[in-house]
């Protein structure tokens, strides 16, 4: 039986939802609304950045595993 791993993350103007597969098939969901109309594209972005630097944390500290790092501006 073979294991596949999919992190898709949806996004769109007023909301986003990241749903992360980990190696055990749990999986974690990260959900936030964001009114685009009293935050800036760039007060957004770093929501979002905020939330995923969160779940590495959680990440590492619940389940033992690998320390997470979020690096910025990387495409």
């Amino acid at each position: 039986m073979s294991k596949t791993s999919s992190n898709p993350i949806s996004t769109n103007n007023t909301s986003f939802t990241i749903l992360l597969n980990s190696s055990n098939e749990q999986s974690t969901i990260i959900s936030s609304s964001i009114a685009s109309n009293s935050k800036s594209d760039d007060e957004q972005k770093q929501d979002i950045i905020n939330l995923i630097d969160e779940w590495c944390k959680k990440m590492k500290e619940e389940n033992n595993k690998q320390d997470f790092h979020l690096k910025e501006s990387i495409d």
